[in-house]
C-alpha cells in the first residue's frame, strides 16, 4: 500500500461542514408500545438517540483531526503532488452534515455509513503490513493509531453503555414480554461478548431490525 490511506484520513476529509445538533427527545413512558417491539419502545428510542448524539459527536472529532493533520501534510510538503478528494470521502462529509435528530431510514443509512468509514479507518491503521515504509512513516509522525485507538476505545464503551440500557429495559419486562422478545435478549447476550471492534460494530447495526426494519440502502 502506497500512500491511499494517508491521503484517505488526512487530505480527502478537508471541507467541515456546519452541522445541527440533535435535540434531546422525551421517552413517553406511559405509550402502550413503549415495551413493544416497533418504532415506539422506549429501549429503542434511547438507544437511537444515543447513537445519534454519538455519532455526530465522533465524527465531529474524526473530521476535525484529519483537518488537522491535512494541514500538517500540507505545511510540512509530506505528500507532494496529493490526489483531490474523492466521492466517497466527500460523501463522508455530506452524511454528517445531513443527520438530523429523527427515526427515520435516512437518518440510520448516513449513521451506518459514517461508521463503517471510521471503523475502516481503524483497521487499515492498526495493520502495518499493509503501509509502506514511507505511510508508516507519516501514521507514527501524526500520531494517527493513537487517535484511532482513542476511537475505537469510545465505540466499545458506547456499545456497553447499550447493552446495560438492554439488561436494565429486560428486567423491567413481566414473564410474557420477556417470551415475546426473547430474539432481542439472546442478540445482547451475543453483543455483550464480542470484543473485536468491527464484529461487535457489525452486530450492533442489527439491534435496530428488531423494532424498524430499515429499507435496503438504493
Amino acid at each position: 500500500m502506497k500512500n491511499n490511506f494517508i491521503i484517505y484520513l488526512g487530505i480527502i476529509l478537508v471541507v467541515q461542514p456546519c452541522l445541527t445538533a440533535p435535540v434531546p427527545k422525551s421517552v413517553d413512558f406511559t405509550s402502550a408500545d413503549d415495551e413493544q417491539l416497533n418504532e415506539h419502545n422506549k429501549v429503542y428510542k434511547q438507544v437511537l438517540n444515543n447513537f445519534i448524539d454519538f455519532t455526530m459527536k465522533i465524527s465531529e472529532q474524526f473530521l476535525e483531526f484529519t483537518m488537522k493533520i491535512q494541514e500538517e501534510i500540507n505545511q510540512n510538503n509530506d505528500l507532494p503532488g496529493k490526489e483531490l478528494p474523492n466521492r466517497r470521502h466527500v460523501k463522508f462529509a455530506e452524511d454528517l452534515a445531513n443527520i438530523k435528530s429523527s427515526e427515520s431510514e435516512q437518518t440510520l443509512l448516513n449513521m451506518y455509513r459514517l461508521t463503517e468509514d471510521i471503523v475502516g479507518a481503524e483497521r487499515e491503521v492498526s495493520i502495518k503490513s499493509l503501509h509502506s515504509e514511507e505511510a508508516e512513516n507519516l501514521i507514527e509522525k501524526y500520531k494517527i493509531r493513537e487517535f484511532m485507538d482513542t476511537i475505537r476505545e469510545r465505540y466499545m464503551e458506547f456499545y456497553e453503555n447499550v447493552s446495560n440500557t438492554i439488561e436494565l429495559y429486560a428486567n423491567e419486562l413481566n414473564e410474557s414480554q420477556r417470551q415475546d422478545q426473547q430474539k432481542l435478549l439472546d442478540w445482547n447476550e451475543d453483543f455483550s461478548e464480542i470484543k473485536d471492534f468491527p464484529s461487535k460494530t457489525n452486530k450492533f447495526t442489527l439491534f435496530f431490525e428488531f423494532f424498524k426494519p430499515c429499507c435496503d440502502e438504493e
